[in-house]
């Protein structure tokens, strides 16, 4: 009888500590690092990380990637569209279409043991845009070679990018950089350097320089406003000189 109780307390203990195992393992999860707005026909990198399920246990995580724009044309792609690891961890390429469109990325993902295996299915959504130039020239005004300046992008104090240069002594290079997360209307650019770099002109000014720039409109789009009220008041004021002028002959001819 001992015995029994012993078995059946080995088969609970076993039973019990399957259970916490089994709950301690978080469920399968996707997620996809780099950016969800991309310019026609650039290439853009992103982390895909898979995390939980089985393959927490000793086993393996994979995926298969599809990507669903709108029209092929330009020839967007994913690559890799498949792999497997035992770290999670995959480097995808995305190559984007020649012209504006949304796309869908929908990622399948395992994750598997010698035992069990899990699945999940994620869907990210890629805009692409033609993306604002924002163009600099940056000058070493110094007589010492600089090499890689950090030059910073700000759009309404967001940093939007980094470009590294090699200035050689006393001379200047064009730099430019793709913003794609623009919206409509009016936006503050500045474009900076460290401080210690005292020697560079950034567009012939110090190494900090600001502009406007107006995205779906000028300064010039405001004044059409106007210019229908002007019209309209200028309608208005013939309409009234003719009615008067009618009244007036009217009363004339009946005098």
């Amino acid at each position: 009888m001992a015995k029994k109780v012993r078995v059946l307390w080995s088969l609970l203990a076993i039973f019990l500590l399957c259970t916490i195992t089994a709950n301690a393992i978080s469920p399968l999860s996707i997620s996809l690092e780099g950016d969800m707005v991309v310019a026609i026909g650039s290439k853009n990198m992103y982390l895909l990380k898979l995390s939980g399920g089985p393959a927490e246990n000793g086993g393996k995580w994979s995926f298969e990637a599809t990507l669903i724009p709108e029209n092929w044309t330009g020839s967007p792609k994913i690559e890799p569209e498949n792999g497997t690891s035992s770290t999670g961890i995959f480097h995808l390429n995305l190559s984007a279409p020649a012209g504006e469109q949304t796309m869908k990325l929908v990622i399948n993902a395992k994750s598997y043991n010698d035992t069990s295996e899990d699945s999940a299915r994620k869907e990210f959504t890629i805009r692409v845009v033609r993306p604002i130039t924002i163009k600099v020239t940056v000058r070493n005004t110094g007589k010492v070679d600089l090499n890689d300046v950090p030059i910073y992008f700000y759009a309404d104090n967001v940093l939007i990018g980094v470009k590294y240069v090699n200035l050689v002594a006393n001379s200047s290079k064009e730099v430019s950089i793709n913003w794609t997360t623009y919206s409509d209307g009016e936006h503050v650019i500045v474009v900076k350097v460290d401080p210690e770099y005292s020697e560079i002109e950034i567009n012939g000014e110090d190494n900090v320089y600001e502009m406007k720039i107006y995205i779906g409109y000028t300064e010039k789009n405001y004044t059409p406003i106007y210019v229908f009220v002007l019209i309209l008041l200028v309608l208005i004021l013939i309409y009234a000189i003719l009615r008067v002028r009618r009244i007036y002959m009217g009363y004339g001819r009946y005098r």
